[in-house]
């Protein structure tokens, strides 16, 4: 929290001085035309699918494949296409208190994403009310900004901790 305020702050004091344009640029973007830029934009191309695709990939692939023996099984490994992985979200076969069915477990994202949409313009409404109109270029912060930015500007995760 002291370091999105003192972040803040920094961001107020810097912002008047500095001069940002946000008209959009001209298409900077050019051809490849020797066969060395060629080569490297290919290069480039196959790497970022291998290290971005395939990964992303693999988990939906690897979900419906059987790859190897189950628990305990002798004999030969029967490979191919299963959804057995999916059958055993439904199972608590250890008998877990932790343990959530998947539909109650959809069912909670959806109730905490659903309070969520119903909580943030409950708490930024009024508190862009509070700030009053938008203060002219170069004028100081107000206190009334530092708290805003300091109460709504933090880490979600810590108060989701704390709720749950």
């Amino acid at each position: 929290m002291a370091c999105t305020l003192a972040f803040s702050i920094l961001y107020s004091r810097l912002l008047p001085r500095t001069v940002v344009s946000v008209s959009p640029r001209a298409d900077v973007s050019a051809r490849a035309h020797s066969l060395s830029q060629r080569f490297f934009v290919v290069t480039l191309s196959i790497l970022l699918f291998v290290f971005y695709a395939l990964p992303l990939s693999a988990l939906p692939l690897r979900s419906v494949l059987r790859l190897e023996a189950d628990e305990g099984q002798r004999g030969q490994v029967q490979s191919g296409l299963t959804a057995d992985y999916y059958r055993e979200l439904f199972v608590n076969r250890n008998d877990s208190i932790f343990y959530v069915p998947p539909f109650a477990a959809i069912g909670n994202s959806l109730g905490y994403a659903g309070v969520t949409v119903i909580l943030s313009p409950a708490a930024g409404l009024p508190g862009r009310h509070c700030a009053g109109p938008s203060r002219p270029a170069g004028a100081p912060a107000r206190p009334i900004d530092y708290a805003a930015v300091g109460s709504l500007g933090g880490d979600a995760r810590p108060g989701a901790h704390n709720y749950i």
